[in-house]
């Protein structure tokens, strides 16, 4: 997720308090890490020292203490994430999915955009006659012209010439 909820009441909280600046910094960061890797709640072990803090084990000793993490197998818990995360989770669920059916709908727009104008502009069966400069004679010859998705192609022998001469001054 992008984002993660914080009440605004949490400084009145007094297992806050109990965990002084250092472990309300280390509490902080493990909501943000957790919401970000989408772990819902849980800290693993090895995640501890990579929060850059200075006694970090110390610190998580004390949100254990005052119940704001519970101690696992391979790491830690953040007490209540999930409930108090619950709106947040259920946000992004209706704004991905809301994402998802915008996107299928310009796709569906822009198919049937396409199909229009590749009905109305290109027929079937297109062929035209073209000059053709070849070893600096002009040449009329038919070349035939193959459709796609992106619009005309040019027949092979027509691609052959383009690259002798791609800006159409002859030699």
């Amino acid at each position: 997720m992008e984002w993660c909820k914080l009440y605004a009441r949490y400084p009145a909280d007094g297992a806050i308090h109990n965990v002084g600046e250092d472990g309300e910094v280390l509490f902080f960061r493990s909501i943000a890490w957790s919401t970000l890797h989408d772990t819902i709640g849980h800290i693993p072990a090895w995640q501890l020292p990579c929060f850059g803090l200075k006694n970090v084990e110390k610190r998580a000793t004390k949100l254990v203490a005052e119940k704001l993490w519970t101690e696992v197998d391979g790491g830690w818990l953040i007490t209540n994430y999930e409930k108090l995360q619950a709106e947040v989770t259920s946000q992004e669920k209706r704004r991905k999915a809301d994402r998802l059916r915008k996107q299928s709908k310009r796709r569906a727009e822009k198919s049937a955009d396409m199909s229009a104008r590749k009905s109305e502009d290109i027929p079937p069966d297109a062929s035209r006659i073209s000059p053709v400069v070849d070893n600096g004679r002009d040449e009329n010859r038919e070349t035939r012209t193959e459709t796609s998705a992106l619009g005309l192609l040019p027949s092979q022998n027509q691609r052959d010439v383009n690259a002798r001469d791609p800006i159409g001054i002859g030699s």
